[in-house]
């Protein structure tokens, strides 16, 4: 008689558990949030939508007027550069007045960023599978309990060892039986464990290697998702006026998002 092996119906939905995180997997994306003058000074503030603890950005900005011509804005501060961490409520000021710009017309403002990725490489990542399901991914995609499948891995090792065992202890006794009923039982029993070794020692050999190509092509496509360039552009409208109280020239923004 032939033994089908399959995966436990447990394993299965294991795998079909953390593939949903998968699926929900998105890129990273800056979110301007607010644009505000103050003290003759423009504050940019903008977020890191869905980065990591181990991303970290080279941000700029790029202005533009309604022409086409480019601003060459110099006076600029706050979380800008390189090596800015991802994060929320980052803010750029630009000292218009410092680089002697005039703002009386329509504006593009750009924040760009190039992402420098610290996740530990596909090879690392792998190695760290094959020792322990899991301990890659964990290592790629910190924060989700991929450890799990490393107890799933060793408890089904721990079984085939358990099952065969057991398969050998009562083949054993069947070749040492002299009663035939027993011998049968025996048999039948020593036949159920080796099968049930088999179905878990095949189970932990599917599991490890569906690990290990999970964990390549998980550390493949975060580096593909994360690798590149994000921007959020946004035309900001400014008008001018007169102070009725200090007399004094102003003007105020208008933004859409």
């Amino acid at each position: 008689m032939k033994l089908k092996l399959s995966f436990p119906a447990f394993v299965f939905c294991f795998y079909l558990l953390f593939s949903a995180h998968l699926l929900q997997a998105q890129s990273v994306k800056i979110e301007t949030t607010n644009l505000e003058i103050k003290n003759n000074q423009l504050f940019i503030t903008y977020n890191f939508v869905k980065s990591k603890s181990s991303h970290s950005y080279n941000v700029w900005v790029e202005i533009t007027k309604s022409t086409g011509e480019k601003i060459n804005a110099k006076s600029l501060s706050g979380d800008i550069g390189p090596n800015i961490q991802g994060a929320e409520s980052k803010q750029i000021i630009w000292d218009y007045n410092k680089d002697g710009i005039i703002l009386d017309d329509e504006i593009d403002i750009e924040v760009i960023a190039d992402i420098t990725i610290n996740d530990p490489r596909t090879g690392k990542a792998i190695l760290l599978s094959s020792i322990l399901p899991g301990l890659g991914l964990s290592k790629v995609d910190p924060g989700k309990p991929y450890w799990l499948m490393g107890v799933v891995g060793y408890s089904l090792i721990g079984g085939s060892v358990i099952f065969n065992k057991a398969a050998v202890a009562n083949f054993n006794d069947y070749t040492n039986s002299e009663d035939p009923v027993i011998s049968d039982d025996l048999y039948a029993t020593s036949a159920d464990k080796d099968k049930m070794s088999k179905i878990c020692a095949f189970s932990a050999i599917g599991l490890w290697a569906g690990n290990i190509i999970w964990t390549a092509i998980k550390a493949k496509n975060s580096q593909n998702a994360i690798t590149g360039r994000f921007n959020k552009k946004q035309k900001v409208l400014f008008y001018g006026g007169l102070d009725p109280k200090t007399k004094s020239a102003g003007f105020t923004l208008k933004y859409r998002f």
